[in-house]
């Protein structure tokens, strides 16, 4: 969501997929589905100021050109079940975590880099963790003024400031999750 709509993190979260990081940017396909239906529920509850088609376009377009989609396969939908039991997160929780699991252990099988989850969702991230799975929650990292920037400093991911992301970036594949702050 936070690369399709100005909200916390999205500045942090723009510059971590940024082609020139040459970070692989993975998301299941339900995400496309989730992502689509956050964003016209926000436009119909909130009269937000983005035109939702125009953005769901953008995102259709961007899962085709720039991220890979993980497949939801019977054996995620299995393991889905079991994170359930295991950490009592909704259900598309279940079924991110799952993919992340599943990802995660393929890469760690094929001798790459390991997986981070980066999601904004608490319970989610906390599950991951408790899995082995590095996680990055995009709106902890605070966006400062650039360097010898003397102008006020904004707020926390103003997205009107011209500034440096700091936080850590670690390397390999990137699993985005829908999933917002609760």
């Amino acid at each position: 969501m936070k690369l399709y709509v100005v909200e916390p993190g999205s500045e942090w979260l723009t510059a971590l997929v940024d082609a020139s990081q040459g970070h692989e940017v993975l998301v299941l396909r339900i995400t496309l589905v989730e992502m689509a239906a956050a964003l016209a529920r926000r436009s119909r509850l909130s009269g937000a100021q983005f035109d939702v088609a125009e953005v769901i376009d953008a995102l259709e377009h961007d899962a085709l050109d720039l991220y890979g989609v993980v497949e939801v396969t019977p054996s995620v939908c299995d393991l889905a079940l079991w994170d359930a039991r295991q950490h009592a997160l909704r259900g598309y929780d279940c079924v991110q975590l799952a993919g992340a699991m599943q990802v995660n252990r393929a890469r760690l099988l094929a001798s790459l880099d390991q997986l981070t989850l980066v999601s904004a969702d608490r319970e989610l991230s906390n599950a991951a963790a408790a899995e082995g799975i590095p996680v990055s929650d995009p709106t902890s990292f605070w966006v400062g003024p650039a360097p010898g920037n003397s102008g006020s400093p904004g707020g926390r991911d103003s997205p009107s400031r011209a500034g440096r992301v700091s936080g850590p970036r670690p390397s390999g594949a990137r699993l985005v999750s829908a999933a917002s702050a609760t």
